[in-house]
């Protein structure tokens, strides 16, 4: 995929996410952009968005396009834009992250804890798991079972959250584990978005976007940590898959198998 605008050199992108061949970024001060067919499109406050600062953003199974921020929550239609915040039963404005479980219901999380819209109806969870606080959400996963997500915390719990008959339920699953997501720019001015469960995007100078994302068969699911080393490869170490090196658009996987003492590097 190639796209050329002057305008992906000023994004502040903090989250994107593909729908086919649309590419959507969610940015801090530009609103929503939609990028299709090398067309550029902003959605913004004035077009009914709750602000131009956005956090998150997800695209789920039937193509609708969730977006969060710090004053709530954002659901783009065909026909318009449908806003959400704690008055309409939200837990909390603060939306960081979203998850999707095979039954439809769509994981919000945030500072004060998840919210789950399941049938039309808002349901929530903020108290604590034997005395661990289900708050500062960061991302979401699938887990075993059709109506249920893995909830990753900002102190690096896990729980397994669940809305079943329209009850929400929360259990910890993992104490210590790890979430990971970041953007940041090489020093060539290149633009870079790492995601867990999803992949590596670049978004170069000139505008040009190269991606590797699980759902093309790459092996960026648990990429860890990043690093840009002095000839400016960029470096990802892996749960699992080893370390992928990015140089002149193209990505390299070492494992095992090429010398490295474990297919896991995440420090």
């Amino acid at each position: 995929l190639s796209i050329r605008h002057p305008m992906l050199r000023e994004l502040r992108i903090s989250d994107f996410a593909w729908s086919g061949p649309i590419l959507w970024c969610a940015t801090y001060g530009q609103g929503l952009v939609k990028i299709e067919g090398g067309v550029i499109e902003t959605i913004e406050e004035r077009n009914g968005l709750l602000t131009d600062n956005l956090y998150s953003l997800f695209v789920g199974a039937e193509q609708t396009v969730w977006i969060g921020s710090i004053r709530g929550l954002s659901q783009l239609y065909e026909l318009g834009i449908r806003n959400y915040s704690k008055e309409d039963g939200l837990i909390g404005n603060s939306v960081q992250c979203f998850g999707e479980d095979r039954g439809g219901n769509i994981y919000i999380g945030g500072d004060q804890g998840i919210s789950i819209v399941a049938r039309d109806a808002i349901h929530v969870l903020s108290h604590s798991v034997d005395g661990h606080p289900l708050r500062r959400v960061l991302e979401f996963e699938p887990a075993e079972g059709r109506l249920a997500m893995i909830a990753r915390v900002e102190n690096g719990m896990e729980f397994r959250v669940s809305c079943v008959g329209d009850v929400p339920r929360a259990t910890i699953v993992q104490p210590l584990a790890r979430a990971y997501r970041t953007t940041f720019d090489d020093r060539a001015g290149n633009k870079w978005v790492v995601k867990r469960n999803s992949g590596v995007t670049c978004i170069k100078k000139d505008g040009s976007i190269l991606r590797w994302l699980v759902a093309d068969g790459y092996p960026t699911r648990e990429v860890m940590t990043t690093f840009e080393d002095p000839n400016g490869s960029i470096w990802c170490g892996t749960v699992g898959d080893g370390m992928l090196r990015f140089e002149g658009g193209r990505m390299r996987q070492y494992t095992v198998r090429d010398g490295l003492p474990s297919n896991k590097v995440d420090e």
